[in-house]
């Protein structure tokens, strides 16, 4: 009887050990979800952001449109500047109006993004056009 019970000595610590490194790495996987979900969260914002400030530099645009089609740009420029600057990450913001009173905006923006080296920057942009 004694024999029994020394082969069976330790054998609870190991089935111990191995639910702890299971449940460490199931917490680790749900963290890097989490890291994962918020970065997807935020760029959504910021796209988000972007179809927003493009709406509201036409909408800027529209009010103005009693003036000559050339002026449309000059009045709304800065503002449009500030906004981008203020808005998206290294926003840049073109506004181009032909004389068919046809309207085009172009947002660009850096997403980061996390590779296997290093932290990277992407460019992504936002076109929205349309006839005053």
């Amino acid at each position: 009887m004694t024999k029994t019970i020394d082969l069976q000595r330790g054998v609870g610590l190991i089935e111990v050990l191995v639910a702890v490194l299971l449940m460490g790495t199931s917490l680790l996987a749900i963290s890097a979800l989490q890291v994962r979900s918020l970065q997807q969260n935020h760029e959504a914002l910021i796209r988000t952001q972007a179809n927003i400030l493009a709406y509201d530099i036409l909408e800027r645009v529209r009010m103005a449109s009693p003036m000559a089609p050339g002026a449309l740009v000059l009045p709304v420029q800065d503002d449009m500047d500030d906004l981008a600057e203020n808005l998206l990450p290294n926003g840049v913001v073109n506004l181009n109006c032909n004389a068919g009173r046809l309207c085009t905006i172009t947002l660009t923006w850096s997403e980061f993004t996390r590779t296997e080296d290093d932290a990277d920057q992407q460019a992504s942009t936002f076109t929205y056009s349309t006839r005053l």
